[in-house]
């Protein structure tokens, strides 16, 4: 049967126009789960959270925001890289953190895509 296990995005840009195509991405594919964005204090950052899912690991929910995922990731990776080849330089782009959490095993990971 399976038992919940956290899943969220955070997306932190720097350009807001940037931020703005990332998120638009995000509610295409994770729908009402998105924040809208919000901007930092100090420095110009703008920020969005994915929520999880809520679903048990297994189900059709969690499976259907796991393949979200792939997809926003790939996305981001295709940016990254068009990014790249027109400015010459590597950016971060859009910074994201996968954070997953809770579930029977009380364990957390953190991962951090690599840019491309």
């Amino acid at each position: 049967m399976g038992y919940v296990k956290h899943d969220v995005l955070i997306v932190t840009g720097y350009d807001e126009d940037i931020t703005k195509k990332m998120h638009k991405k995000c509610i295409k594919l994770f729908g009402s789960n998105v924040t809208e964005i919000q901007t930092s204090k100090a420095n110009f950052c703008f920020s969005f959270f994915v929520g999880t899912s809520g679903s048990k690991l297994g189900w059709e929910t969690q499976q259907d925001w796991e393949s979200a995922c792939e997809d926003f990731m790939a996305y981001l990776s295709k940016q990254r890289k068009k990014y790249f080849q027109e400015k010459g330089h590597k950016s971060s782009l859009c910074d994201v953190v996968h954070l997953t959490y809770g579930g029977d095993d009380w364990s957390t990971s953190i991962d951090c895509p690599e840019d491309f």
